[in-house]
């Protein structure tokens, strides 16, 4: 019983940060379709999940590429960021673990979805992030972030410029 009062403490206090901004992924509302068009960009999947927490990552990378592409966005195979204009990272980090010390219970964590790449400002490489969303600590519903994140996805490709 004390660990239920535990947890529900522990949702009723993340519960209000579930909220997801309303001004969208990209940082600069001036962004449009042309210019990510110009984009290479790269599908860069960090798995900090423990537990069985995420285990559609193959599914995501298809996905989340697949979006891109179909957005006129060139998908890179790149295998390492490089400070070149126009080469970004579309990064997906997830990091969960399940809520009880046994391994059991629902999934906590917090997932992150940014396009990032080099800038040179006074002639020093700086890491740049064009768009972000970030969803905080995170109990999802049915027990796992796989449908969280892809949900996740979709409101992230919901917001780039289609004209």
């Amino acid at each position: 019983m004390h660990k239920v009062l535990r947890f529900a403490l522990l949702f009723t206090l993340l519960a209000p940060s579930l909220a997801w901004a309303d001004d969208g992924f990209f940082f600069d509302p001036l962004i449009t379709k042309e210019y990510l068009e110009s984009l290479e960009v790269n599908v860069s999947i960090n798995d900090n999940a423990t537990g069985a927490c995420w285990t559609n990552l193959k599914e995501v990378r298809e996905y989340a590429e697949e979006k891109l592409r179909t957005l006129g966005v060139k998908v890179s195979e790149t295998k390492y960021m490089i400070a070149e204009e126009n080469i970004y990272w579309f990064s997906i980090r997830v990091s969960a673990s399940r809520v009880y010390q046994d391994g059991s219970g629902p999934c906590l964590g917090n997932y992150l979805i940014s396009l990032e790449g080099w800038s040179d400002i006074n002639g020093v490489d700086h890491l740049a992030i064009l768009g972000a969303a970030d969803v905080q600590p995170y109990i999802p519903n049915d027990k796992t972030f796989n449908r969280p994140i892809i949900l996740g996805l979709e409101k992230v490709f919901a917001s780039f410029p289609r004209k």
